[in-house]
């Protein structure tokens, strides 16, 4: 499974000196610890997106891909895949409706995830990354996608992906085959902007096309783009 739509920043320094290399950017910060949830974050990674891997309408999500469903998530577990530096997250679905293609039984996944310190070592070195004693035996590795709402146990999402040889359907465009249901609404939470009213073109197709809200996040690099599910599933029909 190739890496397509994106690349890795370190935006947070580990509390030890470590040494980014060529996949990361050349700039270090040095922060404290961070705490995510109930977690001790000691390495945060960004990954940002090549747009020009990347799909420019939602018809283009639609119909370039082998699998889209919704589905209830089970379980959601970060994994590290043999061959691949980085981290992943594994979902288990209960399958509600299938819009495009099959499903039998596969793991959906999506880049990035948190993962504990130790877990992540097995590449670390591979990314040009150490970890203390202490951090291996306490800290945790966050490798997420921007500003991208991660589901857990519980949520119900709308999953755009394809067929891997390795039995698993990763999803499309890597970040933009997430789509979050609740209630009445869905929406995409990581769609690359800036603060000057930017935003890439899905999100722009999204709003003129199918009604979409656009919000900026937080940070002021990716918007959410919120849709009625209703005009959503008409569109996946089509």
């Amino acid at each position: 499974m190739k890496r397509n739509c994106f690349t890795i920043i370190c935006v947070l320094a580990l509390m030890s000196f470590f040494s980014c290399g060529a996949e990361k950017s050349e700039s270090e910060e040095s922060t404290t610890l961070e705490n995510k949830g109930e977690k001790n974050i000691v390495l945060a990674l960004k990954n940002e997106a090549d747009l020009e891997e990347c799909a420019y309408t939602f018809e283009e999500l639609r119909d370039n891909v082998d699998f889209i469903a919704e589905a209830d998530i089970v379980e959601a577990i970060p994994v590290i895949y043999e061959g691949l530096p980085y981290v992943n997250t594994e979902l288990t679905p209960e399958i509600i409706d299938i819009y495009k293609g099959e499903y039998n039984g596969e793991k959906l996944v999506l880049i990035g995830g948190v993962i504990s310190a130790k877990e992540y070592s097995v590449i670390a070195e591979n990314n040009n990354i150490s970890f203390t004693d202490e951090e291996l035996d306490t800290g945790y590795v966050s490798d997420e996608w921007f500003d991208m709402d991660y589901p857990e146990a519980g949520d119900k999402v709308i999953f755009f992906g394809n067929y891997s040889d390795d039995g698993r359907i990763y999803a499309a465009y890597d970040y933009q085959g997430l789509f979050t249901v609740d209630d009445g609404s869905v929406s995409i939470s990581s769609l690359t902007a800036d603060e000057t009213g930017w935003y890439e073109d899905i999100a722009h197709d999204l709003e003129n096309n199918y009604s979409a809200k656009i919000e900026l996040n937080g940070s002021g690099e990716t918007v959410t783009a919120t849709i009625d599910k209703d005009i959503l599933i008409k569109a996946l029909k089509q």
